[in-house]
């Protein structure tokens, strides 16, 4: 029976090796920091519970008798002392990178409510916008700004896109793309050009 645990052990021990393995390597191919770091957390938390797993091992190897009393104590008492400070990295990045996230997320807040105020004074529901014209709109709320590719998204011309977006400048009022994104973002809370 003790065998048996031992091996148990031995399969979780394996599987949160592989579980750290795997987030440091999807952590060093991601782009986004903050997603990194959260790879970095994962990959901590997976390390503190594969030295919990080692300590396991090292008691179900005694209680198997593979290695003398004497041994299995001074291996554990070693893991614990890493395993804690393990724990003590794992939640000072988990803080540090949750305070830095909402700080982040405060600052896309408020840089969405100043792209908004921009447009405030623009009454969605006057601008009479035809088919088009909200595709186009649409499409720049997306993300797709620049002339070509509106274009290719719409299957027209780059002029007839430049018309369009000239047609959205007069009948909102607006002079810059950056604007006609926000007008993008207010028209589809409304739900107007849907």
């Amino acid at each position: 029976m003790n065998f048996l645990r031992l091996a148990l052990v031995i399969f979780n021990t394996l599987a949160f090796l592989a579980l750290l393995i795997m987030s440091i390597q999807f952590g060093r191919r991601e782009r986004y920091v903050w997603v990194r770091r959260l790879w970095l957390i994962i990959a901590l938390a997976c390390a503190a519970l594969l030295l919990g797993s080692f300590q396991r091992v090292a008691l179900q190897a005694v209680s198997a008798d593979l290695i003398p009393d004497s041994v299995g104590e001074a291996f554990t008492g070693d893991l614990q002392l890493i395993q804690s400070l393990a724990v003590l990295v794992l939640l000072t990045v988990a803080f540090v990178t949750v305070r830095r996230l909402g700080d982040s997320m405060d600052a896309s807040e408020r840089l969405s409510v100043s792209l908004l105020d921009r447009v405030r004074h623009v009454d969605p529901e006057r601008l009479d916008l035809t088919k088009r014209e909200a595709e186009v709109l649409a499409l720049i709320g997306e993300g797709v700004t620049t002339d070509s590719g509106l274009a290719a998204e719409l299957h027209i011309s780059a002029s007839t896109v430049q018309s369009h977006v000239k047609s959205l400048y007069r009948k909102s009022g607006l002079h810059s793309r950056t604007d006609l994104v926000a007008l993008a973002v207010l028209v589809g809370s409304t739900g107007i050009g849907s």
